[in-house]
């Protein structure tokens, strides 16, 4: 697997590794960069992993739709998703850093991150919606050598292909532009 830095000037695409179970990569020129492998057909837990981490996403079963992330093997907590029904949702690192989540105004199937702060963006285009999406991965100048980068990307297209099957983790028509 391939340091996630190498992606700065690089159009990397979310595509499925095994068309009959939700494993996706994240490849560029060939090369790999992340995958995304949903344990159970559930969805209540998904590993992440890159070139340097390895996550697993655990969604929460009751209440409000959130998403644990931690690190494996050692389960320290990395972050925390939680939807907000009046802009998508908000990224919390364990650092405090902040995104919001939300969809593009002009198009379905395009959602992403940016920084409270607005200085980074982080966007995924789903471009097939078929039984095993695919499509690519869109950052804002710098953003690939920015620590948190691996887990926003992996993190966004988790969200992404949620978003196709299960409208009560966020509605893209209430969510703001990013």
């Amino acid at each position: 697997m391939q340091p996630f830095t190498e992606l700065a000037d690089r159009t990397p695409r979310w595509k499925p590794a095994i068309r009959w179970k939700r494993h996706f990569e994240l490849r560029a020129d060939g090369l790999l960069y992340a995958t995304l492998s949903w344990e159970k057909a559930s969805g209540e837990l998904v590993v992440a992993r890159t070139a340097d981490d390895l996550w697993v996403f655990e969604r929460s079963r009751r209440g409000p739709a959130q998403i644990q992330v931690r690190r494996a093997p050692d389960g320290a907590s990395e972050a925390l998703f939680h939807a907000d029904w009046t802009n998508g949702g908000r990224f919390v690192t364990a650092d405090g850093a902040g995104w919001l989540w939300g969809s593009a105004p002009d198009h379905r199937g395009t959602w992403g991150f940016r920084a409270h702060g607005g200085a980074g963006r982080l966007s995924v285009v789903i471009e097939s919606f078929r039984l095993a999406p695919a499509g690519r991965l869109v950052m804002s100048e710098g953003l690939a050598f920015s620590p948190v980068a691996p887990l926003l990307a992996c993190m966004g297209w988790y969200l992404g292909v949620t978003a196709l099957d299960d409208a009560s983790l966020m509605l893209p028509s209430v969510a703001t532009a990013v």
